[in-house]
């Protein structure tokens, strides 16, 4: 089987973030009988985010994620350039294995990358980027010449898409470029506001994904395997991912190709208000996130306020952070 759950892939990264602070610091045995104990219900935390003042680099360790269970990405937060690394669970190699014998069986494939090009957004002050657990939502802030910038991230289950969007707080403020590029040498095509690539692994899976920008105000067009955009107000942009693969043994686990899947999940997906689409997905999201919440106790709102990973450094330290232990938990 070359099944594995993309969901779980992301979220081992997010999981990292919180883990190795956690595990060392000296109160966290404490903490868990805690966590076995506590009855005190259902508690509203002061935040259920991961939050940072400075940009990714690492991907491991430092990048955010989001995924529905079947695509995902990793998002850097850069503010010049932007980068949104994506994956989906069937990109596979290697070829059809049996029980006793495992050693053609390949390994999971990076699908991708988004590159946001902002000339000029290096120059950014007010930085904050943060992962929303209880919206599953991705978000990054910060201000260039007295202009407000904001980005937010999330992948739709239910309409098979990661969404994209860019506003500002001033109007005809978005110029730059975006790319979307392939990890097997994939060639970029352009026409209009769509981007695509699409290709065949040396197993011969087939695999294909597509970008969709939409804007408002300014102009957008597409040349040369990239889209350019200036005085644009906002930004909203739509990905979708797919392979042949097929949990069909009689048919060698190949289905349909993905190409008719993506094109009708970009088309429906940018048909509905971005606001229709978050709100699903939220509350879709939501109806599974909201059946557990734990309490155990409160954290101070000078250490709660902290970013992530200053606080964790705390926690190292210092332990005692309630809020933190449940937000790990979560």
């Amino acid at each position: 089987m070359r099944l594995i759950s993309n969901s779980s892939a992301v979220w081992i990264a997010a999981l990292i973030l919180l883990g190795t602070a956690l595990s060392s610091a000296p109160l966290f045995g404490q903490t868990a009988l805690a966590m076995k104990s506590s009855s005190q219900g259902r508690v509203k935390m002061k935040s259920m985010k991961l939050s940072y003042l400075q940009p990714a680099t690492k991907w491991m360790t430092e990048a955010l994620p989001i995924g529905n269970g079947r695509i995902g990405a990793m998002i850097f937060g850069g503010t010049q350039n932007e980068r949104i690394q994506f994956n989906e669970i069937s990109l596979w190699t290697g070829k059809e294995v049996n029980q006793f014998s495992h050693t053609d069986s390949g390994g999971y494939q990076a699908f991708g990358d988004i590159h946001l090009s902002l000339p000029g957004h290096e120059l950014a002050t007010g930085y904050s980027r943060s992962l929303n657990l209880s919206k599953a939502l991705a978000e990054t802030d910060y201000e260039v010449g007295g202009v407000r910038f904001h980005r937010e991230m999330f992948a739709s289950h239910s309409a098979q898409v990661i969404a994209i969007r860019l506003t500002a707080d001033k109007k005809n403020a978005y110029a730059g470029t975006l790319e979307l590029t392939g990890m097997h040498n994939d060639l970029t095509t352009s026409e209009d506001s769509l981007l695509a690539f699409a290709g065949n692994l040396d197993n011969n899976e087939r695999y294909e994904a597509r970008l969709f920008a939409t804007h408002t105000g300014g102009s957008l067009k597409s040349e040369k395997g990239k889209i350019s955009f200036k005085g644009c107000h906002s930004l909203t942009l739509y990905l979708a991912a797919g392979t042949d693969y097929a949990m069909d043994y009689a048919n060698n686990w190949t289905g349909a190709d993905p190409h008719e899947a993506v094109v009708r999940q970009i088309a429906a997906a940018s048909k509905k208000p971005y606001g229709n689409l978050l709100a699903e997905h939220v509350k879709e999201y939501q109806a599974l996130f909201n059946r557990v919440a734990l309490n155990l106790g409160e954290t101070s709102q000078a250490q709660s306020s902290l970013p992530t990973d200053k606080r964790l450094v705390f926690y190292a330290k210092n332990g005692n952070d309630p809020e933190l232990n449940a937000l790990y938990f979560q």
